[in-house]
């Protein structure tokens, strides 16, 4: 009986460590927006993740020397996150949201180049 409920205890302390790893890994995740080579997009545009998690971008385009890109003048101070980024080809960018909302960021160089990332 000693050795079935020593069985039971360490099977529950088991279980325990795993739920915990997997809290901290969720809380700590990381979403990919990529620029592809060839087109001036952030795909995907609109990102959703939750306070603490953190977005990468990765230039992927080869055609264009880097993209700029910073969050969208006249947005609440509170949301302006990024500042200017140069990201050449072939490099990321990783940021951290600790706060909710709703950040808009967009290209300097292409116009037509915005994003936006959710933070709930």
């Amino acid at each position: 009986m000693k050795d079935f409920l020593g069985l039971v205890r360490c099977l529950l302390c088991l279980s325990l460590l795993i739920n915990v790893g997997q809290a901290v890994a969720d809380e700590g995740a990381v979403h990919d927006v990529v620029i592809p080579d060839g087109v001036d997009q952030f795909t995907p545009a609109i990102i959703s993740i939750s306070a603490g998690e953190t977005v990468r971008w990765i230039n992927n385009d080869t055609k264009q020397p880097s993209h700029d890109f910073a969050s969208l003048p006249g947005t609440k101070p509170e949301n302006k996150e990024l500042k200017v980024i140069e990201l050449k080809s072939g490099e990321m960018f990783e940021h951290t949201f600790s706060r909710p909302g709703e950040y808009i960021y967009f290209c300097y160089i292409h116009k037509g180049m915005i994003g936006k990332v959710v933070v709930k």
